[in-house]
């Protein structure tokens, strides 16, 4: 069964966490990092035959645009994780508007062709900012995927014609738990990570993965934080790179274009699609 892979092509300074220890005006000396871990992660999807959306940034496509075409030669697609990497709930709508033209004209002129998904930073649209959903239906945009929990059920969006593909997350008693990238990829078992993964596989139900490539990255700065912040930021890192080769040999991955462009949209309920009832 085809399942749902992406990039989000922000460095290590970009994340919440990070921010909150570091000026951003120091950052500039470390931008090179997402340079080579798009390379090393690029490596790493050819040798398992795996396909990918990357979410890209504004900012790092200004600086880097060989690398959004060496992305797009590795036959991946590109979409758009917005400009600043500031939150959507953040933002006004008219902010959120400059942003979305900003950077969908970037990625446009460097790659030749329509963007049609989008990630918010931070996984940032929520109840406060549901209207970003009819701004990027405005810019052309078919496939959202910056949401974390179901939220689908209140914001009507399929029949609106974008698709949403919201995080995974399983549910216990109570709670939605999320899985499949970022720190939860990172901090649980590979064998739990994998079972869940298998589980909704086995309901003849596909899951979508996420990663960040600064997680396959032992050289950036270790900044001074909490014990929790710290343990969510860099915990497994060192070994994450071999988890991701472990489970992408084990699951076969498409980009979101490709795997809806492949007739996929029927078959996708998307209050159940990540889902473990």
């Amino acid at each position: 069964m085809k399942n749902i892979l992406t990039i989000d092509c922000e460095d290590w300074y970009h994340t919440l966490i990070s921010q909150k220890y570091l000026n951003q005006k120091e950052t500039n000396y470390y931008r090179q990092n997402i340079y080579n871990n798009i390379l090393l992660l690029l490596e790493i999807l050819q040798s398992k035959n795996a396909r990918a959306t990357f979410f890209i940034l504004g900012c790092v496509a200004e600086e880097y645009p060989k690398l959004i075409l060496e992305i797009k030669k590795a036959g991946h697609r590109i979409g758009s994780h917005g400009y600043s990497h500031k939150s959507v709930f953040l933002q006004s709508q008219t902010e959120f508007e400059k942003e979305i033209i900003k950077v969908t004209n970037i990625l446009r002129e460097i790659i030749s062709q329509p963007i049609e998904s989008f990630r918010a930073p931070n996984w940032s649209i929520n109840h406060r900012s549901l209207w970003a959903i009819e701004i990027l239906k405005k810019y052309g945009y078919k496939y959202d995927s910056s949401l974390t929990y179901t939220m689908i059920t209140s914001n009507n969006s399929i029949s609106q014609n974008i698709i949403e593909i919201p995080r995974a997350h399983i549910k216990f008693l109570k709670f939605n738990i999320p899985f499949g990238g970022g720190a939860f990829l990172r901090l649980y078992p590979l064998k739990l990570t994998t079972y869940l993964m298998s589980k909704i596989n086995d309901r003849g139900l596909p899951f979508m993965m996420y990663i960040h490539p600064w997680e396959i990255d032992n050289d950036f700065p270790l900044l001074k934080m909490s014990t929790f912040d710290k343990i969510f930021q860099y915990g497994n890192i060192a070994s994450n790179h071999m988890k991701i080769k472990e489970i992408l040999g084990q699951f076969k991955f498409v980009s979101i274009e490709e795997f809806f462009e492949q007739g996929n949209k029927e078959k996708i309920l998307l209050n159940k699609f990540h889902y473990l009832m």
